[in-house]
């Protein structure tokens, strides 16, 4: 999957600052980790598009069980020197949000536009499948406007502390 995507350095890493074209080359994508066994929450369906130099995402949540809440997400990104030298990466930036429920569900919130799902998502999450369809994705790339091999991790928590959805991915841009 391979994304071309014009951002601003500026916002995100000072004091490089410039715009310019990302070529975003994504090798590897998974809608679950293999350290969590089981998660309620499997990301499906995957697609990424390239329309009118706009990049969409689409994708599925396939819920197994009642979700109550969606309490925590973390999101670790790791840049490494290669995709055969895995071993060496650093960590690149980490984020932890709290009550992130009210970030996908608040519709004036600015997660909303990645979260457009139908059915829409309202907790508790019943069993079934929750499409998110063309989901424009160009500003939530902009981490990774410099060049380099990427791994990103995304793990949401239950507010017990139990994993419910988790996502990785890996590629590189130059």
């Amino acid at each position: 999957m391979d994304i071309l995507v014009s951002v601003s350095t500026c916002d995100y890493i000072r004091p490089y600052c410039a715009i310019i074209d990302a070529e975003v080359h994504i090798d590897s994508f998974s809608g679950r980790c293999k350290e969590y066994h089981y998660t309620p929450i499997d990301v499906t369906d995957v697609k990424l598009e390239r329309l009118n130099r706009q990049t969409f995402f689409t994708h599925a949540w396939t819920v197994k069980r009642t979700v109550d809440h969606f309490d925590k997400i973390t999101i670790v990104v790791m840049r490494c020197a290669s995709p055969d030298g895995a071993d060496y990466c650093e960590s690149f930036r980490n984020v932890s949000l709290r009550n992130f429920e009210t970030f996908i569900t608040n519709s004036a919130s600015p997660w909303s536009r990645l979260f457009g799902y139908d059915p829409p998502l309202r907790f508790p999450l019943k069993p079934g499948k929750y499409l998110s369809k063309r989901q424009r994705i160009d500003d939530s790339v902009k981490i990774f406007a410099l060049s380099g091999y990427w791994k990103v991790k995304v793990v949401g928590f239950e507010p017990n502390g139990n994993p419910m959805i988790c996502i990785q991915a890996e590629g590189s841009t130059n």
